[in-house]
């Protein structure tokens, strides 16, 4: 009878156990919901890990963009027909200069007639801060100059008139020439206005 008795108060035992870890509704309700969040919040916190191993830091990047010239200048709405519409493809030259009583550099590009020509003057601090982006609207930036010599006018920035100048310097491999791209409207002194337009334009490497 004792072994009875004993086997008896097991399958009691035993069936409390099973009777105290069965999920109520309320409970097997609330476990379904709170495991997809705890799966998502894993999820979250392997991206931000494997973001954290394998962005490269800021440190590494260079001073001059590399992204497209194409995407970084807006261009104007012309066509290539346009009178008002200047098209530069050639690199002519650059220099070390100065400009706001600072380290400068000049560089200077014309069209295909070889007699127009543009000239982009810019400090290297205002480059390198820049991220190789150089703006100028109706004169507000004195680190960086634009002015335009074609067919004997000569086109410049004014502060009096609706001018800009946006450029876009890309830095390439070590060893091959970097890229300027630009867009500039400009004006001359009677107030006639005229955009000019440059893209890729491969230019010596000036550091």
């Amino acid at each position: 009878m004792s072994n009875k008795n004993h086997i008896s108060d097991m399958e009691k035992k035993l069936a409390q156990l099973k009777a105290n870890h069965v999920d109520t509704p309320a409970q097997s309700k609330a476990r379904k919901l709170v495991k997809p969040l705890f799966m998502t919040l894993g999820f979250t916190f392997l991206g931000l890990f494997i973001m954290l191993i394998f962005v490269p830091s800021s440190k590494n990047q260079t001073i001059v963009s590399t992204q497209s010239i194409a995407e970084a200048i807006p261009r104007e709405v012309a066509t290539a027909s346009s009178p008002d519409l200047k098209v530069l493809n050639t690199f002519v030259t650059s220099i070390t200069t100065t400009l706001n009583k600072k380290e400068a550099h000049t560089l200077s590009l014309t069209d295909d007639s070889k007699e127009n020509n543009c000239t982009i003057v810019f400090t290297l601090d205002y480059l390198i801060a820049g991220v190789g982006e150089l703006s100028n609207v109706k004169r507000n930036q004195p680190d960086f100059d634009f002015s335009c010599s074609w067919t004997d006018k000569y086109y410049v920035l004014s502060s009096n008139h609706d001018t800009y100048a946006k450029v876009q310097i890309i830095e390439a491999a070590e060893g091959m020439p970097m890229k300027v791209g630009f867009n500039a409207k400009l004006t001359t002194q009677k107030g006639e206005q005229a955009t000019f337009i440059a893209e890729d334009v491969e230019i010596k490497r000036f550091w």
